[in-house]
């Protein structure tokens, strides 16, 4: 008789369990599927809302638990918003590397003449391999301290109105560099090779290392 019933009692689902009432008891929410969901939300976090999407999937198959729905929904989701933050990300970073480069440029002529040798030749190791075919070391350094003869040390500078200018492949930043002699336009020509930014075009009022004649900061490709 034992026996009989254990053979003739079917195994059942979980989902298909009944209570001593007998209803059939309603799924659990998962966990996982939920939390997939609202990570897939979160810039930095969403790659986790996708491998938690996938595991969320295996968890709810066959109604075993509810949110099956979400969990699918996180795997693109996340894709997409781990896109936008690799953009992002990547965009903060030239941003925060240009800003740093155009720095060290106006740097050259801060402070005493006599550090001008070594600051252009450390800023000459920052220029692309296109720059640095056009110029030589010595006549940059020659035309760094040219600029500093003529102007004078830098004080500081502010924005120009003509502030930044693209070409393809290259971005041209102006500022207005107060200089003991009186003011003058710093052109900065950024190239980005491998995301990194390098100096590709530098030209003080007009005047270039490339041609060392009026020109803009690009002067001499």
């Amino acid at each position: 008789m034992m026996s009989d019933l254990r053979t003739d009692t079917p195994m059942q689902a979980p989902s298909d369990v009944e209570d001593p009432h007998g209803e059939q008891r309603t799924p659990r929410w998962s966990l996982l599927a939920i939390a997939a969901f609202v990570l897939s939300f979160l810039l930095a976090l969403a790659p986790i809302g996708v491998v938690l999407g996938g595991v969320g999937i295996l968890v709810t198959h066959g109604g075993r638990r509810r949110g099956r729905g979400l969990a699918i929904a996180a795997i693109p989701i996340g894709i997409m918003m781990t896109g936008m933050t690799t953009i992002l990300a990547l965009g903060i970073y030239i941003a925060s590397q240009t800003s740093l480069l155009g720095s060290q440029v106006t740097d050259t002529w801060k402070g005493s003449r006599a550090d001008i040798p070594s600051r252009s030749t450390a800023l000459y190791e920052k220029c692309s391999d296109r720059f640095r075919d056009a110029v030589s070391g010595e006549a940059f350094e020659a035309w760094a301290a040219g600029v500093a003869e003529k102007h004078g040390s830098l004080q500081g500078t502010k924005r120009s109105a003509q502030a930044i200018t693209s070409a393809v492949g290259t971005t041209t930043m102006h500022v207005t560099g107060q200089f003991v002699n009186g003011p003058a336009d710093i052109a900065i020509t950024f190239a980005f090779p491998s995301f990194t930014p390098e100096v590709d075009g530098l030209a003080i009022d007009g005047v270039s290392p490339k041609s060392n004649r009026q020109g803009d900061a690009s002067d001499g490709d």
